[in-house]
């Protein structure tokens, strides 16, 4: 959602400036929209993997769906948000040959990434009863290990790993077409990002176990979403400060609209 929406509304200008022969345009263009979709989806990754099982129950609660469904549906989309961020750059690549009329290149390198998933998919399913030692490792990692369907988790991890390989491929491809983008800049700019959101992620599962100890320990919906909101937003406002502090491009211009800092 957060990559799509910047790399829909990144497409005409990458179009116009290619039309214009605008090439430092072009390339300041697709660089910015990269850095933005990292910068967001690197903290929406990071919440939705740390609160990947109560996101789920408080959607999906109920007497049927209980919580140990909720663990086992919860791994597997803290498995898919790993995949986030890369999806997202995806979309800006795909979009960079697209502005340029060039829609085969794409079509090959996402074909050739179906065929992988289609490939990782057979051998995850085929290592629930094959290699069950691989399966009880994976489980053991969420925590779901013993839980009804926990095995199918591979599945997700079949999609995300191929994720990673296509934009792999798709990052090869750019560069052959593109040589003036480099990942390596964009990285370079999100150092920070990249601190905030550790930082995040230690926080909101630190403040997650401890909201175990000292809110109800009854498990509902509403117990649930307490602690989301509560560790939520302790971990937002400091990873906030630590962005505000770091003078970070991506979030000073907000700030500074709702007043918050000159």
């Amino acid at each position: 959602m957060i990559g799509l929406s910047f790399a829909v509304a990144s497409f005409p200008h990458l179009a116009k400036s290619h039309a214009e022969n605008a090439h430092d345009n072009f390339y300041h263009t697709a660089h910015t929209v990269t850095e933005k979709i990292f910068f967001w989806s690197l903290p929406a990754s990071v919440v939705f993997f740390i609160f990947r099982t109560q996101i789920i129950y408080i959607l999906l609660g109920s007497y049927k769906f209980t919580y140990a469904h909720a663990k086992v549906t919860g791994a597997a989309l803290g498995i898919f948000v790993l995949s986030l961020a890369t999806q997202g750059i995806l979309y800006v690549l795909v979009r960079m040959y697209y502005a340029v009329g060039n829609t085969k290149q794409p079509l090959i390198v996402n074909g050739t990434s179906s065929l992988i998933l289609i490939a990782l998919v057979y051998l995850g399913y085929a290592a629930t009863t094959q290699a069950p030692g691989v399966v009880l490792a994976l489980t053991n990692l969420f925590g779901i290990s013993g839980l009804p369907h926990a095995g199918l988790i591979v599945l997700p991890l079949a999609y995300t790993i191929a994720g990673y390989i296509n934009v792999a491929l798709m990052y090869s491809s750019i560069k052959k077409h593109f040589p003036r983008y480099s990942a390596r800049s964009i990285v370079s700019h999100g150092v920070d990002v990249i601190g905030a959101g550790i930082l995040l992620a230690v926080v909101l599962y630190g403040g997650l176990q401890l909201s175990y100890v000292y809110l109800p320990s009854v498990i509902s919906a509403k117990t649930e979403l307490a602690r989301v909101l509560t560790v939520g937003l302790v971990g937002g406002v400091l990873w906030a400060i630590v962005l505000i502090f770091s003078k970070n491009k991506h979030i000073m211009p907000i700030m500074k609209k709702i007043r918050l800092v000159k």
